[in-house]
């Protein structure tokens, strides 16, 4: 989807995450020697800055704010023809911008929609930065929850090495 072919992460080129993940929104919304690019700090406080900016009315975050709106809708509104659900959680950061975000991408999804009325809703997550790492956890562990057989049992003669936790 990214039209200047960025890098990802992934190792591919012009990935949606290019335009739309968190390092593209720091990228759009703060200079390089911005603090809140600094990882040493807590995502949740770099984060409550950026809304903070964004309150106040700085140029910079609610520009960027505005081109990641439009960048979720290019690449939602391909999910939502292809795959029809009634409805897109946005999770992560865009949580902390469900204001800045609802309304335009909302409004962008209803202009593409193949059919009047099948955009899908869009929804802010009130699950916080963690909710696709415990998403995923969660499904990761639903066929043990399932079925806890599948998991060995220890013997009583194994013993777990305390720093590591490994088996010893």
């Amino acid at each position: 989807l990214d039209p200047e072919r960025r890098p990802c992460n992934c190792g591919r080129t012009g990935c949606w995450e290019t335009m739309v993940g968190l390092a593209a929104f720091l990228r759009r919304a703060t200079t390089d020697d911005d603090p809140v690019n600094d990882p040493g700090h807590p995502l949740a406080e770099r984060m409550a800055t950026l809304r903070s900016r964004a309150d106040a009315g700085d140029e910079g975050t609610i520009t960027a704010l505005r081109a990641i709106a439009s960048d979720l809708v290019s690449g939602l509104s391909i999910l939502i023809d292809v795959l029809n659900p009634r409805a897109v959680v946005l999770g992560g950061y865009f949580a902390f911008f469900g204001e800045y975000l609802i309304g335009p991408v909302t409004a962008g999804l209803d202009a593409r929609a193949m059919d009047a009325g099948s955009a899908a809703l869009v929804t802010i997550s009130r699950l916080g930065l963690l909710s696709a790492a415990r998403g995923g956890a969660h499904l990761a562990l639903e066929r043990v929850f399932q079925d806890p057989t599948i998991i060995p049992a220890r013997s009583a003669t194994d013993t777990v090495h305390p720093a590591s936790g490994a088996d010893v």
